[in-house]
Parts: structure tokens; C-alpha cells; sequence
């Protein structure tokens, strides 16, 4: 009897930006592969409500896989832009020290950034704090500059990225919330299963939920973890607001924050 299910070679988990430039990525091969998301549209997730920092690559220490990852996938969007068109602007990042304590934790996160080695990283004067951003406080004292850093309109980002996949004959199923997966051994395949009772069946699965990542992982019978999730929120000012500034601008983080930060969004108005 004819299998009933479409079968793949890969499926991809999660439409956000993770499961989505994997997508992409996967597309440029001779394989089957299906992008499975949960929600009614790719982004509707944590992909669509970030900040659309691209980071500078200073915040965190070498050991990191995260810190490397962030350096060289910063790099990479430029020719990412050429290619798919999203809105991106590599505008800089400025991390501003009201005070000495602050200005040595800038110190050290310069010390961090060249380790990391991110590009043109720069510890800077009061002045050249002011010249890079006239509309600083006047009472800054001095910090660090991040001329690799960035920023995207994140959803926008997302839908490029899956269109392009798509294009190169990536099948997107959306509404394919994920319930459990079992193991065909004998077939060497994965049977997996949607709460509203779709299935696919692939080679492999990658696992890009985002905050579901481990009810996902749970389902698959794969690593136990668990994922608590922490809100932030966000401000939104006219593009015309007296202190609208022209590139990101960081606080000097403390041990249990990055602080409030102020964005200048890629198409006009600004967050913080």
C-alpha cells in the first residue's frame, strides 16, 4: 500500500529566524525538505517582537559558541542584504558610561570585543562619544563603539529568507503544531505528527522552536531541558522625537541586565 504521508529528507522545526535561514541554507542542495511552523504565518513568533539588533560582538566572553556565532553571522549581512533585500542598516553600536566604575566595566568590554575579535571596536572619549551621537547626555563621560553592529526589521527579515527558501522548493506547512514523533527504525525515518493530526515523515529533524524548543526536544525523545521565558517590553517613539538617535545605544549592562537600551529602527521611528 502507498504511503499516505509526504516524506521528506529533513524537517525543520520552527518558522523564525533559526528554522527559516536553515531553510534557506538547506535549499541550495538536492534535498526534500519541510519548514513545519505552529502558528498561521513564519514569524509570529519571538522572531517577530525582538529588538533587530545585529550585535557588535563585545557582550560576551570567547568561550562562548554564541560569541562566535554572532561575530561571524554579523558579517554575513551584507551579502544577505544584496541577496533578499530586507531592510538593514549597519548604523553601529554605542555602549555610553555616565560614571568611572561604568566606564571601566566599558573597558573591559572593549578588552572582550578585541579578543573577539570584532571589527573596528573602539574605546572612546567624551567627545567622541558626543561627535558619533550629538544627542548623548551631556553627562557622558566616555564608552565603547561598535561600528559592526546593526540593525533589520526582524519580521520582514524572517519572510525573506522563507520566500527565498520556498522559491528554491522548500515546502512550508504552517498551522503544524507539533505533538510527537516516532521512530520508524526499519524505514529510517521520523513520523511526525501535528495536534490537529497531519503528518510528515523525514530522515531528519532540526529542532528551531524557539521558546518551545523543549516540548519539542520532549517529543522526540531527545534531551530534557526546560525553557523559562522572560518578557521585556517596548517604547515606541515618533521618528520626528527630539532625542531620536542615529545609532543603537547601550547602557553599560550590570550582572543581571543589558539595561534599557535605545534603537533606531532600519525604517524610521525608534525604540526603547
Amino acid at each position: 500500500m502507498t504511503n499516505q504521508y509526504p516524506e521528506y529528507d529533513v524537517a525543520i522545526i520552527g518558522a523564525g529566524v533559526s528554522g527559516a535561514a536553515i531553510a534557506r541554507k538547506l535549499s541550495r542542495y538536492r534535498l526534500r525538505t519541510v519548514l513545519l511552523e505552529k502558528e498561521a504565518d513564519v514569524s509570529f513568533g519571538t522572531s517577530k517582537a525582538n529588538s533587530g539588533i545585529i550585535h557588535g560582538g563585545f557582550h560576551h566572553d570567547a568561550k562562548y559558541l554564541k560569541t562566535r556565532m554572532e561575530v561571524e553571522g554579523a558579517a554575513m549581512f551584507d551579502q544577505l542584504h544584496r541577496e533578499l533585500g530586507f531592510p538593514f542598516r549597519r548604523c553601529g553600536i554605542l555602549v555610553a558610561a555616565m560614571h568611572l566604575d561604568e566606564m571601566r566595566a566599558v573597558e573591559h568590554l572593549y578588552r572582550q570585543g578585541i579578543e573577539n575579535g570584532a571589527p573596528g571596536i573602539e574605546l572612546c572619549s567624551r567627545d567622541r562619544m558626543l561627535e558619533l551621537e550629538p544627542k548623548l547626555s551631556a553627562e557622558v563621560i566616555g564608552g565603547l563603539y561598535a561600528p559592526s553592529g546593526g540593525i533589520v526589521e526582524p519580521y520582514r527579515f524572517v519572510f525573506a529568507l522563507v520566500e527565498s527558501a520556498k522559491k528554491n522548493g522548500v515546502v512550508l506547512e504552517t498551522g503544524f503544531a507539533v505533538e510527537k514523533a516516532i521512530e520508524l527504525s526499519d524505514e529510517g525515518l521520523w513520523h511526525i505528527t501535528a495536534s490537529d493530526g497531519r503528518a510528515v515523515r523525514a530522515r531528519y529533524a532540526i529542532n528551531a522552536a524557539g521558546l518551545y524548543a523543549d516540548a519539542v526536544s520532549a517529543s522526540f525523545g531527545a534531551e530534557e531541558f526546560a525553557i523559562q521565558a522572560r518578557k521585556g517590553e517596548y517604547f515606541l517613539l515618533d521618528r520626528l522625537a527630539a532625542g531620536c538617535p542615529s545609532r543603537v545605544v547601550f547602557p553599560v549592562p550590570s550582572s543581571i541586565s543589558k539595561g534599557m537600551l535605545v534603537i533606531p529602527t532600519v525604517e524610521g521611528t525608534t525604540l526603547i
